[in-house]
């Protein structure tokens, strides 16, 4: 009997055990999902293509030398954008001469997104390119990565071709693409090149950074934050190639952006990665569809190895959309707080203070003028210093519109 009882014993203390186990393995698996959702959130951009972008920062619209609908953002063409009203193509590959009209825009070219853990990717639903774990989370949830970037000014980027007219065959007109691309695609990333997390391996593949990290030539950048937020003589503005606005220095060209703004640090590395592509010539933006050459000879895109600013305009996506205010109602009492969501936008309104003396939410786009989208370089109170969320909202994804110049034959 004393055997039996023994026994029964055994066997509950094992299925309790097991029982314990799983339940443990259970949390624990629970707070690693939770920890790489706030680590690599979802931006829900394939979710918001109508809502979230703001359509009328495609304009002006240029035909045959005259501009059209000016955009509600206030950025115009390029100073270099072609005057022309007829253009020529002498074909090649395949391709007949074409004899037409010019016509020029905006279009949206590129997604970059900037995130604090490599291969983190939000555009893609917060998942990891590697498969790994977005957090690089061992198995309590203690960072596995080592070292304070993750905390620190230090963004890895993630940059996507996404032709959203060709997309959604809104402007399908052969030549009329920023890069000709057909839908959405990884381009290129941070973890390809060494030099994004090591200014050691930066400094020999660019070695004129010792000309331009500098204090005398840091004395460029608040003339080149006032013409960039002004849009006063952009010309001025892109031949200063070294400063990039308001956001920072270009060089040294690496994911360390020692600002403590979010916002403004992530635009810099946005803008690094841009300038850093534009080197390189098997990247597209190297390659520029503004300007008299990009609408003669063969109509297509003309190497250019250093980035014109003025040639692009930004919009942020995610966390909070450039399109909206950036205000959300506040939830109800009581009501469940989901941070995932977009956010509820209140009605555009001046700052005020009701009759009963509560407090009332401040809407942003008072502030912004209601602008979609702003210039390489624009200081970030003007358009998005507040476009943070605590937690979800610390990775951001920006939306790039490149002007194109291109031929549309009539005959």
């Amino acid at each position: 009997m004393r055997r039996l009882l023994a026994a029964v014993l055994f066997v509950c203390a094992m299925a309790m055990t097991g029982g314990y186990t799983d339940l443990r393995a259970q949390g624990t698996s629970g707070l690693t999902q939770g920890l790489n959702k706030l680590s690599c959130p979802d931006a829900g951009i394939l979710s918001r293509l109508f809502t979230g972008i703001c359509w009328s920062s495609m304009f002006p619209l240029r035909i045959a030398g005259f501009s059209t609908f000016h955009p509600k953002d206030g950025i115009e063409e390029p100073y270099n954008a072609t005057k022309r009203m007829v253009c020529t193509c002498r074909g090649g590959g395949g391709q007949l001469p074409t004899v037409g009209l010019t016509v020029g825009f905006w279009t949206p070219s590129k997604l970059i997104e900037t995130t604090r853990y490599p291969y983190c990717s939000p555009t893609l639903g917060g998942i990891s390119l590697n498969g790994s774990n977005p957090s690089g989370a061992g198995p309590l949830g203690r960072g596995a990565l080592g070292g304070d970037g993750a905390l620190s000014g230090f963004r890895h980027f993630n940059m996507y071709s996404f032709p959203l007219m060709t997309m959604l065959q809104m402007m399908n007109v052969p030549g009329c693409s920023a890069d000709n691309t057909l839908s959405l695609d990884l381009a290129e990333m941070s973890m390809f090149y060494p030099q994004w997390d090591a200014p050691e391996s930066g400094f020999f593949l660019n070695p004129e950074t010792a000309f331009f990290a500098n204090p005398v030539a840091m004395l460029a950048l608040p003339v080149s934050c006032t013409l960039a937020s002004s849009g006063i003589s952009q010309e001025a503005d892109d031949m200063m190639f070294w400063a990039m606005g308001c956001w920072g220095m270009s060089y040294p060209v690496n994911g360390y952006h020692g600002n403590s703004s979010s916002v403004t640090g992530s635009s810099l590395v946005m803008a690094r990665a841009l300038f850093m592509m534009a080197r390189l010539p098997w990247t597209t933006i190297a390659y520029s569809r503004v300007g008299d050459d990009a609408i003669g000879g063969t109509c297509e895109p003309v190497y250019r190895p250093m980035l014109q600013k003025s040639a692009y305009k930004v919009s942020m996506m995610f966390p909070v959309s450039e399109s909206t205010s950036g205000i959300g109602g506040a939830p109800t009492a009581g009501a469940p707080i989901n941070l995932t969501a977009p956010p509820v936008i209140s009605s555009p309104s001046a700052p005020s203070m009701p009759s009963n003396g509560s407090a009332r939410e401040i809407d942003f786009s008072t502030i912004s003028g209601g602008r979609c989208a702003h210039r390489i370089g624009e200081t970030s109170l003007r358009w998005g210093e507040w476009r943070t969320r605590p937690g979800t909202g610390e990775d951001q994804v920006y939306m790039l519109w490149q002007w194109v110049d291109c031929c549309v034959g009539v005959f």
